[in-house]
């Protein structure tokens, strides 16, 4: 594995070059040190002094047959400058920039190769992603004009059909949930690899769940909508929250001005409650939004439950051998695989959990859908990240009644995405929905 110990996750430290070398990977001094925040990285790194020459190094990576690596890195590192390889393999490839852009204060874009860089050093290329999901996030205005946003796995296989292999089996998801994709997206060319994934299902008992809601005292109002969102039977679930909105508040003038939802933050607290009550590990749940600020409300929510949860800000850190070192340097025992995984649809590309709890954070007091909910890709990566169940937080009125004036509703369901999925769950799941109140 070629980068630094920092970004690399701690189970493959010990294929890094520099701890093949070297017994000592962080020094005493690294450990009393070490911090972690948003904007400062740790300046502490493993160093090796084991190499006497290039030679050394040179005979050591000749026995080294598979290289990981980053798309950038593996462009830049000095380490793979003159070395060549039969394949190289690029994965989520959807997402891989042509050209990694870069704008200073005058707003002027200069670019470098990203993914040509990799590809260059190998005999052949194979790319892997999908382009029914989200493409590379291009921020910058003139960038996206000049389609900076397109990749080349779009590119290449636009113009090379012939060159194309469709996988259309997959392992992840059970049936109920890829059909959702399935329907609004696949054109029903996806299949379950097996009976086996195609048929799983979280293993909670009835006796769970009714242990948990009498233990709880709930009001019969919310032990109605929680017991579907925690019957395993129920693989997919909408929990519609228009009811919590008196209709006297549904005016012209009352949209919401905040993209944050304390009403589906609590209903996110009292779904993972229960479903950790009832012996759901809390690596196994997922609990996603589109938006930053709802996160964070949902944080604080499962806060008051001592969720474990590792928000994104903080993965990276956490998964490092650093993290594991300070925990250990301070007597501290934890497990950051044991986690619960927060985070946004778009870092949840290239994730899946047995159990997702999506927050879409709207109301029937909204007046417009947010435009990043009007991109079907970003709706399709949502929907199946979930292995075993999903559970769906919104309001059904607001998707069904409101749209952004560009769209049209011409028959294709990629168009209007939200509204076509709240016609598909009502059509294919009539008894998965229920009515939240409290």
């Amino acid at each position: 594995r070629i980068g630094h110990a920092f970004s690399v996750h701690y189970k493959l430290q010990k294929y890094l070059l520099q701890c093949e070398t070297s017994d000592e990977i962080i020094t005493n001094e690294a450990i009393t040190t070490l911090q972690w925040d948003n904007t400062q990285e740790i300046n502490q790194r493993p160093r090796n002094n084991s190499f006497q020459d290039t030679k050394q190094l040179e005979q050591l990576l000749q026995h080294k047959y598979i290289f990981g690596v980053t798309s950038v890195s593996a462009g830049s590192s000095p380490i793979l400058h003159n070395m060549r390889f039969d394949y190289c393999l690029v994965d989520e490839a959807g997402q891989v920039y042509i050209f990694y852009v870069k704008c200073n204060k005058m707003d002027k874009q200069l670019t470098e190769p990203q993914v040509l860089g990799p590809i260059r050093k190998a005999q052949r290329f194979i790319l892997v992603g999908d382009s029914n999901q989200l493409p590379p996030l291009v921020k910058n205005k003139i960038a996206l004009k000049n389609g900076m946003n397109i990749s080349l796995f779009q590119r290449l296989s636009t113009a090379n059909s012939h060159c194309v292999a469709s996988l259309s089996i997959q392992y992840r998801m059970n049936e109920d949930i890829l059909s959702l994709a399935n329907q609004l997206i696949y054109k029903n060319q996806m299949k379950c690899a097996t009976l086996d994934v195609a048929s799983q299902s979280l293993s909670i008992s009835s006796l769970d769940i009714a242990q948990h809601l009498d233990k709880c005292q709930y009001s019969q109002q919310i032990r109605e909508w929680l017991r579907y969102a925690l019957d395993p039977s129920k693989k997919v679930v909408f929990l519609n929250t228009d009811k919590l909105y008196p209709v006297e508040d549904i005016m012209p003038n009352n949209e919401a001005k905040t993209n944050a939802n304390e009403k589906e933050a609590e209903i996110v607290k009292l779904c993972v409650n229960g479903l950790l009550e009832c012996n759901v590990k809390s690596c196994q749940i997922g609990v996603m939004s589109p938006f930053v600020a709802q996160l964070k409300m949902i944080e604080a929510k499962l806060q008051q439950i001592r969720a474990p949860v590792s928000p994104s800000q903080q993965r990276r850190f956490e998964n490092s051998i650093y993290s594991q070192i300070l925990h250990n340097s301070q007597g501290i025992s934890t497990n950051v695989d044991q986690n619960m995984l927060l985070d946004t649809i778009d870092r949840f590309q290239g994730r899946d959990c047995d159990v997702i709890i999506l927050s879409l954070k709207h109301t029937p007091l909204d007046r417009k859908v947010a435009s990043i909910l009007h991109d079907w890709r970003r709706v399709n990566v949502a929907l199946t990240r979930a292995k075993k169940k999903l559970i769906v937080i919104g309001s059904e009125a607001c998707f069904l009644n409101i749209a952004l004036e560009s769209d049209k509703d011409d028959g294709n369901r990629k168009n209007l995405i939200m509204k076509h999925l709240m016609l598909f769950l009502a059509q294919k799941y009539p008894h998965n929905i229920a009515q939240v109140c409290f």
